[in-house]
């Protein structure tokens, strides 16, 4: 028998808890060493959760690289989160030619001198 002095138990399958609040977005200028001239899209792109990761190479950091995306139909931005992985939130964009400082390296994460992690699949090394 339950003990009638206990505080009551919450309900199962109540309703989930809110979705935090979203990230401070910041300024591409503000992470980026370079950006290319014309003003990046909305959009960002991910990175790629169903193809496994290359294997690590230890890099050398740090090295500056360039956002670059192979040629597609839809908008090339490269999305930064704050933190080596796609379960962290969207702080900025990058468009398609923009030089970043990688200082850090993680699996196939880096991270930007100015703040910021991304996927190193869209950066190529300068």
């Amino acid at each position: 028998m339950a003990d009638p002095t206990a505080p009551p138990s919450p309900p199962s399958g109540g309703p989930p808890p809110p979705p935090p609040p979203p990230a401070e977005q910041i300024p591409p200028e503000e992470i980026a060493d370079e950006l290319p001239d014309e003003p990046p899209p909305p959009d960002a792109v991910e990175a790629p959760e169903d193809v496994p990761p290359p294997p690590a190479k230890k890099a050398s950091v740090p090295y500056k690289g360039r956002v670059t995306f192979p040629a597609a139909p839809y908008v090339q931005v490269l999305a930064v989160r704050s933190g080596p992985g796609t379960g962290y939130p969207i702080i900025a964009r990058l468009p398609d030619g923009s030089v970043v400082t990688i200082t850090n390296v993680e699996g196939n994460w880096g991270e930007f001198a100015r703040g910021g992690w991304s996927s190193l699949t869209y950066v190529k090394k300068l």
